[in-house]
């Protein structure tokens, strides 16, 4: 009966029915392609990332992340994606995080820390490699620009600035 169907959904059940909603359109918005569309899913992720719901911005998060999109997950302009990259400990991103958004030095900071930590087991060629990164981000920051880094720039791939950094 319907009834015994409706009592075994659970908040969490219907926060992941909602989120899923949302999702499955900007999926479909991405799969079909073209300026508009990209306009489109563009203003969606910025709705979404302007919520305060810190439980669906890490659902939003790891379904652009799980989707193949770092490219507009990167381009949120989010302390909620800056932690949340920090809790996974993901250097690479965090570092293209800060490149795409102006912050060279502190992404210099971090490959720095990844090529030099006294407790990283990386190869010697992963250091190295850290390290130039590190070396490229301060020098981008002594020039006040990110593409020389890797990241987009700003002119070319703006950042979502309706997600604020407060």
């Amino acid at each position: 009966s319907g009834d015994a169907a409706m009592a075994a959904e659970t908040p969490s059940d219907a926060l992941r029915c909602a989120h899923g909603t949302i999702f499955y359109y900007i999926s479909r918005l991405l799969a079909e392609g073209g300026p508009e569309k990209q306009r489109q899913v563009e203003e969606m992720v910025a709705t979404c990332a302007a919520s305060k719901d810190t439980q669906f911005l890490h659902s939003l998060f790891e379904f652009l992340l799980k989707g193949g999109h770092d490219d507009l997950l990167l381009r949120i302009d989010s302390r909620d994606l800056e932690s949340w990259l920090r809790g996974r400990d993901d250097v690479y991103r965090l570092w293209r995080f800060y490149s795409c958004h102006g912050g060279d030095a502190v992404a210099g900071d971090v490959m720095r820390e990844r090529g030099t930590g006294a407790r990283s087991s990386l190869p010697l060629s992963d250091r190295i490699e850290c390290l130039a990164r590190a070396a490229d981000s301060y020098s981008a920051a002594l020039r006040g620009g990110a593409a020389a880094v890797g990241g987009p720039s700003p002119s070319s791939r703006p950042a979502f600035f309706g997600a604020g950094r407060g």
